[in-house]
């Protein structure tokens, strides 16, 4: 079967600073350009919420992936690529494989706070540690670097001094 014209895309993003005041703005943006859909991996939080209830009531559809708007207010449909509590759990046994028996103390360093997604990990994965198979592994702080690779760097810097006996 053949498809008859299926329209134009247009990217817009990432601003350059990977902000919250500029993916709502870029979805803003979206919205008054009168776009049919709009596509985003959010990186807002809640935050974006108004601006994705604004398309949506100007009749757009708005679809999230990776990362969806945790309210879901202006949300039409949530993609996601795993499950956040499977992943929890891959995560707790990832350390437990890297740390062995003997455990120790290790860290988060995630991207940003306002990243859903990263957030539902880090919280399965800490529902995850609460079972017996993980006591020797002790979580001593998550972090966030932003979306940048210098803070980031710098976060992991940060861990390292703080926690003399980190291991991961």
């Amino acid at each position: 079967a053949e498809i008859g014209n299926p329209g134009t895309l247009e990217f817009l993003g990432p601003t350059p600073e990977n902000s919250v005041a500029g993916q709502i703005e870029i979805l803003t943006t979206a919205t008054t350009q009168g776009v049919d859909a709009i596509m985003i991996s959010n990186n807002a939080g809640d935050q974006i919420a108004p601006a994705a209830q604004a398309a949506k009531d100007a009749g757009m559809t708005v679809v999230t992936w990776d990362s969806p708007i945790p309210s879901a207010e202006g949300e039409d449909l949530f993609i996601a690529q795993v499950d956040f509590d499977e992943t929890g759990v891959v995560m707790a046994d990832m350390a437990l494989s890297i740390l062995g028996e003997a455990g120790g103390q290790f860290a988060i360093l995630s991207a940003s706070p306002d990243a859903a997604n990263q957030n539902a990990w880090i919280a399965a994965m800490e529902e995850a540690l609460q079972d017996e198979k993980y006591a020797a592994l002790e979580l001593v702080d998550t972090v966030y670097g932003n979306d940048q690779s210098e803070d980031s760097y710098n976060q992991a810097l940060a861990l390292v001094d703080k926690y003399p006996d980190l291991k991961l």
